[in-house]
């Protein structure tokens, strides 16, 4: 993964095809980010950063 700075959100055609594959864990790994949304924004990325790491320490039985 690799972290741009300054970078406008953009979804090639047909791009937004993959969400639902990005949205569920893959076993143990969890993504995060404001990519999974329909509106990027600060908060929304770190709310979803939050969530998933409730879910891994869910998964891990903590």
């Amino acid at each position: 993964m690799r972290r741009h700075r300054r970078v406008v959100p953009f979804w090639a055609p047909r791009g937004r095809e993959s969400l639902p594959t990005l949205r569920n864990p893959w076993g143990p790994i969890h993504l995060a980010g404001d990519y999974q949304l329909d509106m990027p924004s600060l908060a929304d990325a770190a709310t979803s950063g939050e969530n998933a790491a409730r879910a891994v320490l869910a998964s891990l039985g903590r």
